[in-house]
């Protein structure tokens, strides 16, 4: 694949991830986007000497567990290897914050040249074709989803943070957390909350 083409990719996938998930939460979702990259997350063990695809096994010592926030130019960079792309790479909205939408990008550790042999490859369209790239929902609250099974959820979008409450750039809901929690205990030592 060429290196214009899987960039033209990710940013169609960006834009149409970011519209289903639109449908799904209150948050609003900006045209900025950074992406959160997590690398071979698939089981390559089983991998034949035959296939066709290489294998990066030191991506993740190299770079991290999670890489990001980063530009979509560096998601091509370091994702897009002399023709050879991640043969699936998940694709999901992760958070919002400071009119920028963030992206989680989940990767297959097997990486191909050829277009025909990624997943989600729509032959019928080349418009329409995001391969390697699959649009997943964003993560979906436990709680909501217990409620919409029940029929007792009173709306049919939740907010991400209820769903990414470890989102790394949402630390003001532990802020607050901890500084109720340091201000409950003061009172209790002084006595004016009773035991």
């Amino acid at each position: 694949m060429e290196c214009q083409a899987f960039a033209l990719r990710l940013a169609k996938a960006s834009r149409a991830d970011k519209e289903f998930a639109a449908s799904l939460v209150h948050d609003r979702l900006y045209d900025r986007f950074r992406y959160f990259v997590k690398l071979n997350c698939s089981a390559d063990h089983q991998v034949r000497p035959e296939d066709p695809v290489l294998l990066f096994p030191d991506d993740v010592e190299k770079y991290g567990a999670c890489i990001g926030p980063i530009t979509a130019d560096e998601v091509v960079a370091l994702l897009w290897r002399d023709h050879h792309v991640p043969e699936w790479i998940d694709i999901s909205v992760w958070g919002v914050r400071h009119r920028t939408t963030y992206f989680e990008l989940l990767c297959c550790g097997r990486f191909n040249a050829d277009d025909s042999q990624l997943y989600y490859h729509r032959a019928d369209s080349d418009e329409e074709n995001v391969a390697p790239f699959g649009i997943k929902s964003p993560p979906i609250p436990w709680m909501f989803q217990r409620l919409q099974e029940a029929g007792r959820a009173k709306s049919k979008k939740y907010w991400l943070a209820e769903a990414c409450p470890n989102f790394p750039l949402m630390p003001i809901a532990a802020r607050v957390k901890r500084r109720l929690g340091r201000l409950f205990l003061s009172l209790l030592l002084q006595r004016r909350i009773p035991y």
